[in-house]
C-alpha cells in the first residue's frame, strides 16, 4: 500500500483517490461507501464524507503513520462527478 494519495477538488466536492487493494487492504468494501464514491478501473474516488476519513482513519490505525496527500484541484467541476457510483458497481 502507498503512503502518498492524491485528493481531487472541485468548488463543490472532494475525493481521496485510492486502489481497489488498498481498500482491501483495510477491510473496506463497497457496501460501507456511500453513492458519492466513484470508481474507474482499479482506482476508487471516495466521497470525502464520510468514506474518505474512515480510510484515513483506519489506515493511521493500521500504519501508525500519517498519509501524505498531493492535491489536484479543479476549477470547475471535476470529471469524477461524472464516474459510476461506487455503490451501483459492486452491489
Amino acid at each position: 500500500m502507498s503512503d502518498d494519495f492524491t485528493i481531487h477538488s472541485d468548488p463543490e466536492q472532494s475525493w481521496l483517490e485510492v486502489t481497489v487493494e488498498d481498500m482491501a487492504e483495510l477491510d473496506m468494501g463497497p457496501t460501507q461507501m456511500n453513492c458519492s464514491s466513484k470508481r474507474e478501473g482499479e482506482s476508487i474516488y471516495l466521497s470525502e464524507d464520510p468514506d474518505a476519513h474512515e480510510f484515513v482513519y483506519r489506515y493511521i490505525c493500521e500504519k501508525k503513520k500519517p498519509i501524505k496527500y498531493t492535491f489536484i484541484e479543479y476549477e470547475s467541476e471535476a470529471y469524477i462527478r461524472y464516474l459510476p457510483s461506487l455503490k451501483k458497481l459492486d452491489s
